[in-house]
């Protein structure tokens, strides 16, 4: 077995597998365990140490540990399956958004919510895939950090566990990157809570929508205005609204005596 140091090298023997559908039954492992040739663990990424006894080489039962990477995820912007790099300024599977991507859509070990770039088209896509795009990105951007160095602002090195409920684990997937999954359009999207710049917005007939209703208190003209609407850059269309004069400016309440007067 190559990469097994003296004096375990002929004391030794393993098998690793990362779980491909194709990989086939190893023969060590058929012939040790009596595997059939239907047993392939696919889909299974496994390991199988084969330890032979002497007293000399081995002084109690071996214990064996592992690093783990993590699986391979699809990445939607180069359109292609990547692994875990160590390298901060390439790809890699510990992005959050993608990993969310991965376990939302499939339909071995997660959500199975349809994806036509990861099920091979022809079927539903209920995926925007763009906001995942615009997601890993925010988490792949270099960030400063304490000791004058920069990281990729969100990175996800977790164990899910599958026997949850996939809810619970979207939520702690989520949690790693200050996300929310919003149903929108037919289609889940994911958000990240981030710093924006704010944006002004004129109200014009060519943007509104509907009838315009106005109601004022009494016969006086209203000196305060306060327009509701459904925003959709909430993601949920909740209502918001705006106030008008805005903070501070009082010219048309000094008129009235400081009688505020709101339409």
């Amino acid at each position: 077995n190559s990469g097994v140091a003296s004096p375990y090298d002929d004391k030794l023997g393993y098998v690793l597998e990362d779980g491909d559908d194709s990989q086939v039954t190893q023969a060590v492992v058929k012939n040790a365990l009596g595997w059939g040739t239907d047993m392939k663990g696919a889909g299974v990424a496994y390991g199988a140490f084969f330890m032979f006894y002497d007293t000399d080489v081995w002084h109690g039962v071996p214990q064996i540990t592992a690093e783990i990477t993590g699986n391979r995820v699809y990445d939607p912007r180069s359109e292609a399956y990547i692994n875990f790099s160590a390298v901060k300024t390439e790809v890699s599977s510990d992005n959050p958004a993608l990993c969310i991507l991965d376990y939302l859509t499939s339909a071995r070990y997660g959500g199975g919510v349809p994806y036509e770039a990861r099920d091979g088209g022809g079927g539903d896509d209920f995926i925007h895939e763009q906001s995942f795009i615009d997601a890993a990105n925010y988490c792949d951007a270099l960030v400063s950090i304490p000791g004058s160095t920069t990281e990729k602002r969100f990175r996800m090195n977790a164990v899910v566990d599958t026997d949850r409920r996939v809810g619970a684990n979207l939520a702690n997937m989520l949690a790693t990157c200050r996300g929310e999954l919003v149903w929108q359009g037919g289609t889940y999207r994911l958000v990240i809570n981030q710093v924006t710049t704010a944006e002004a917005f004129k109200l014009t007939e060519d943007n509104i929508i509907g009838s315009l209703n106005w109601a004022r208190q009494g016969a006086s003209v209203p000196n305060v205005i306060e327009a509701t609407f459904q925003d959709a850059l909430d993601g949920n269309f909740n209502a918001n609204s705006v106030v008008w004069p805005l903070t501070g400016d009082t010219t048309f309440l000094d008129e009235d005596n400081g009688v505020e007067n709101r339409g």
